[in-house]
């Protein structure tokens, strides 16, 4: 059973009357951010407690001691009532790993061990937040240099980032000791054995299991450093493949392996052989509801998140060890918790977020870059020699290639489209020339992910930077756009920050003879300066101001109407008053010396001089 608190409120007691119990499902998976969901009724002593965003939610195993099960806030609060008359709120929760939502990176550029990049993002995260959501590096259990750059993002985003980046994984955890918030890594996993056997008859009620078929390679291509300044890598000059994994996946899926420090081919084929033989085959996934029987018998142990444990039902052939990677707890009834156990599936974000570290857009040196690509492109698509619609068998007798013409005769085809192991290219007789064996693709999509083409037409395009081709419109990584003009028709700009004096608009000219004009309009005020002349002026929501240098010259107030000149050394000289309807004049020192006012019509001097 489950003690649920929100703040210093008990909103579920196990061992109370009905009216504080609550229904609600915990959330825990190997390197994620817990999450709980829970249904409260009207009756309960937390009904107006509750606060999105504030309320801290503390939930301890009443039956294993463990105080630390959930520990998190309020995300959402959707109060409901249904057409019966009960009205209950469903409240959705995140645990403490979320705090580093909150938080974004400054830029770094580091290759360092791993606790000295996890220390630099964590002290960029504790420097921004308040002290109940700071968390403090603990147990950094590896022993690797990473080369990592990042900036600007959020905090979790980028340490789920760095955890995908090639080479690096492993896996992280929140542990609370004395009241402190630690994340401890280890590059391996944070795991541990057990004797408790997950066994039809004894503790499992049910057992569903999911195949990953992404996860499977029968042939393995090897790759080591680059070769001098290009792209191309020392490779291993043959397959590395197994054939019962051929039989299992009913043919061949190749894989690619990368070592940028191997640059001799030994090495490299010693370390591919090892990384293959590791692989798992297949990878899988069971979801189980298995009885907790620690409860009852000393002799099973409770599970815990990260432990093995040995899985057997014979009635679908499974008798393997697993690993639990996920639990749902059951607050009200715990002999409903469900358990994932096995691999942990790779989901196509954390895919994409791999290769786009690695993809890099080097298109400064246009054109003369893409007149490369054409060149290499065309190369790897001529590879494989054959008739005007071939077929290539492996010894299999799979296709390796295939050529779609609009001619069933190669010499008189205008166009075509050949696929095979090294990519999708596209064919134009007008443009390619020779034949869809012969000439030259100007359009392709190669196997090492690099796609040219004239056209792209998409909703969304995602990328790390864009540029034209000579300079003349660029955006780079960090949001900066270069652009040579900008028309905007019949629409408009909008910018929006939080720093009224940063972001701004900036209008620049130098005329070359010496006159350099600045114009900066801010969130509020626009200024015009002339620098070689050290003069400028700021218009402002309350009025207008006049500067040599650093000195006011004057003012004219949209608050009061007045309007203020300033002299030598800025010394307050005049001053026009519209509300008071006077006007005032001062000496060298600031002192008023004359004062004519409109409302009597009087004039005050310290005397006057007829001439």
């Amino acid at each position: 059973m489950y003690n649920v608190y929100a703040d210093n409120t008990m909103i579920n007691d196990p061992s109370a009357s009905s009216d504080n119990a609550l229904t609600g499902t915990i959330t825990k998976a190997v390197n994620g951010i817990d999450s709980f969901s829970f249904r409260m009724y009207s009756n309960n002593a937390g009904w107006d407690k509750l606060q999105c965003l504030k309320t801290h939610i503390h939930v301890s195993d009443v039956i294993t001691g463990d105080s630390d099960t959930f520990h998190g806030r309020i995300l959402t609060i959707s109060p409901v009532q249904e057409s019966s008359g009960l009205i209950y709120k469903d409240v959705q929760c995140e645990g403490e790993l979320s705090y580093l939502q909150d938080s974004t990176q400054f830029y770094h550029n580091l290759r360092a061990q791993m606790y000295v990049i996890l220390s630099a993002m964590l002290n960029d995260h504790n420097a921004q937040v308040d002290d109940d959501k700071k968390i403090y590096l603990g147990q950094c259990i590896a022993n690797m240099s990473v080369d990592y750059e990042w900036g600007y993002g959020k905090t979790w985003e980028t340490l789920q980032d760095l955890l995908a980046q090639e080479g690096v994984g492993g896996e992280i955890r929140l542990r609370y000791e004395d009241g402190t918030r630690y994340l401890d890594y280890t590059s391996e996993t944070f795991s541990g054995g057990s004797d408790t056997v997950i066994e039809a008859g004894v503790n499992l009620i049910s057992l569903t299991q999911t195949i990953d078929p992404t996860a499977m390679i029968t042939d393995l291509y090897a790759y080591g450093a680059r070769t001098g300044n290009t792209e191309q890598r020392v490779a291993l000059p043959n397959v590395i493949y197994d054939e019962d994994r051929r039989t299992l996946a009913g043919g061949i899926v190749a894989g690619t392996v990368i070592f940028d420090n191997i640059t001799d081919v030994s090495a490299l084929e010693t370390a591919a052989q090892a990384y293959f033989d590791a692989m798992r085959p297949i990878r899988k996934q069971y979801k189980i509801t298995a009885a907790d029987l620690s409860l009852i018998d000393h002799n099973f142990e409770e599970f815990k998140l990260g432990y093995q444990y040995k899985s057997r039902n014979p009635l679908i052939g499974v008798d393997e060890v697993v690993r639990l990677i996920g639990i749902q707890i059951k607050i009200e009834d715990r002999t409903k918790n469900t358990l994932t156990f096995g691999d942990k599936f790779e989901t196509l974000t954390a895919m994409t977020s791999k290769k786009s570290k690695s993809f890099q857009m080097q298109l400064d040196k246009q054109p003369e870059l893409i007149q490369a690509v054409v060149e290499h492109q065309s190369e790897i698509i001529r590879g494989v020699e054959g008739g005007y619609r071939y077929d290539r068998l492996d010894s299999n007798g799979k296709p390796l290639e295939t050529i779609y013409m609009n001619s069933s005769d190669v010499d008189t085809a205008e166009y075509a489209l050949r696929i095979n192991h090294n990519g999708l290219g596209f064919w134009k007789k007008s443009t390619g020339g020779g034949t869809p064996l012969t000439g030259n693709y100007d359009y392709a999509w190669t196997i090492n992910g690099l796609l040219n083409t004239a056209y792209i037409t998409a909703q969304t395009i995602t990328g790390l930077k864009f540029n034209n081709g000579n300079g003349t419109f660029e955006v780079d990584s960090n949001g900066n756009v270069t652009a040579k003009a900008i028309t905007i028709k019949g629409g408009k700009i909008n910018i929006e920050t939080s720093n009224d004096q940063y972001d701004f608009v900036k209008l620049h000219c130098d005329d070359g003879q010496g006159g350099v004009w600045n114009m900066e309009i801010l969130p509020n005020q626009l200024q015009i300066t002339n620098s070689s002349q050290n003069g400028y002026i700021k218009l402002r929501p309350d009025g207008v101001w006049g500067y040599w240098g650093n000195q006011a010259k004057f003012h004219l107030s949209s608050t009061f109407g007045s309007l203020n000149l300033y002299g030598t050394n800025g010394v307050h000289a005049m001053a026009f008053d519209a509300n008071n309807n006077f006007l005032a004049v001062k000496d060298g020192s600031g002192n008023q010396t004359i004062l004519l006012n409109g409302n009597t019509g009087e004039i005050h001097a310290a005397g006057f001089i007829q001439t």
